[in-house]
């Protein structure tokens, strides 16, 4: 086969990879929209597309599993029809991972933000090193990617190497497969205490785990209420006094928008109730 019949070749099936995705045409993987055009790059292996809109330049692997790879578009495209086999086969594809991948996986699932690779390492149960080893091999088939982010340490944030899962479909199929395992909740040390799934929202100065409704109340509504935590946001208005609430409302910062809304609903629920 002649270079020109070669790339002609590779460029159909990168189309024929870009229809399976985009079945109603072409659209920009950052914004959604439908006004894309072509990039003229014959030199190139894959055939590009640049968004009218925001200007983002994406081929038909952007922003997917194989995102970044140098693998041919005909190579590609024999995994992607050797996955949907074993997808209609019913085959489950976590089967074919160790303990300790499944461990990391879980892990990130639980931290959809992202984690360092200690605080992986902590809720997969082994150690650093395997942990490193596992995220080095499941970033190069696409599963998971980092990034650099910003971690809390008291009152300062600190630069730090976050790891996420892509949440690409590959990554999709292989989390409906894969066993939820969620890491065991240390015993709160003290009575009347904040549940442990909350304790990460407590960084300035106070462990989440030595607070205590008792003697932290106000500390703890402040937190929790208003914060971006919707189930952190909804164990504190029900948890937390009447006189703690009403003390809020008129807080300022408290006072005001959908917080407030908030609050005086859940007073005047407790008042209907009293009633």
């Amino acid at each position: 086969m002649s270079n020109s019949a070669l790339r002609g070749a590779e460029a159909a099936a990168a189309r024929r990879i870009a229809a399976s995705r985009w079945p109603d045409g072409v659209r920009c993987p950052r914004c959604g929209s439908c006004r894309v055009a072509d990039r003229h790059r014959p030199e190139r292996r894959w055939p590009q597309w640049r968004c009218r809109d925001c200007r983002n330049e994406f081929t038909a692997i952007t922003g997917t599993a194989m995102h970044g790879s140098r693998l041919a578009p005909s190579i590609v495209e024999k995994r992607q029809r050797g996955e949907q086999t074993a997808d209609r086969s019913g085959e489950d594809p976590s089967k074919r991972f160790s303990a300790g991948v499944k461990g990391v996986l879980n892990a990130l699932r639980q931290r959809p933000n992202g984690a360092t690779l200690g605080k992986v390492a902590e809720i997969a149960s082994i150690s650093e090193r395997q942990t490193r080893r596992i995220l080095t091999a499941l970033s190069e088939t696409g599963l998971v990617c980092s990034r650099d982010g910003l971690v809390r340490d008291g009152h300062r944030s600190v630069p730090k190497r976050l790891w996420q899962l892509t949440y690409s479909p590959e990554c999709v199929r292989l989390l409906g497969h894969l066993q939820r395992r969620r890491a065991p909740m240390p015993e709160p040390v003290v009575r009347d205490a904040v549940p442990p799934q909350f304790w990460s929202r407590f960084w300035s100065g106070a462990d989440g785990s030595e607070l205590s409704l008792a003697r932290d109340e106000m500390h703890v509504a402040g937190t929790l209420i208003g914060s971006m935590d919707l189930s952190a946001e909804a164990w504190a208005l029900h948890a937390v006094s009447t006189e703690t609430l009403t003390t809020l409302a008129g807080t300022r910062g408290y006072d005001t928008g959908d917080t407030a809304r908030l609050i005086r609903s859940e007073l005047r629920r407790r008042h209907r109730v009293a009633a």
